[in-house]
């Protein structure tokens, strides 16, 4: 991960920074580290992100974490506490009220309906 300095354009560190919370839900994403990371301070990268990408920190994290558990939610038929500790939820309930925010539903109903779909399409 690059810093942002001198002739960086800080909206490209701000991709790499966003690629790199899509990539990893389980790493400490806290904004602490990812300012690290970018080598800004807290309130500069708060500022930055709301700027590039209409959200903070921590709905970029949700976000990430929400699509992690949907994408394990329709490939792997694993229980939900590993869903959660896969996608970086600390906890099936965490799991369950961000999923429910990000799909409007909750990650059982969700697996539920894919599995249906599957059975109606033939696909298991």
């Amino acid at each position: 991960m690059r810093e942002l300095k001198g002739s960086d354009a800080p909206g490209d560190v701000l991709d790499d920074l966003l690629r790199f919370i899509m990539a990893n839900p389980r790493e400490d994403l806290s904004v602490t580290a990812l300012a690290a990371r970018v080598g800004l301070g807290d309130r500069q990268l708060r500022r930055a992100l709301e700027k590039r990408f209409g959200a903070t920190p921590s709905e970029l994290v949700e976000r990430s974490r929400v699509e992690a558990a949907r994408s394990i939610l329709e490939k792997d038929d694993v229980p939900l506490t590993e869903v959660a500790s896969r996608s970086g939820f600390g906890s099936t309930v965490t799991l369950s009220r961000a999923f429910q925010r990000g799909f409007g539903t909750t990650p059982a109903r969700y697996r539920a309906r894919v599995r249906l779909e599957r059975m109606r399409h033939g696909a298991r």
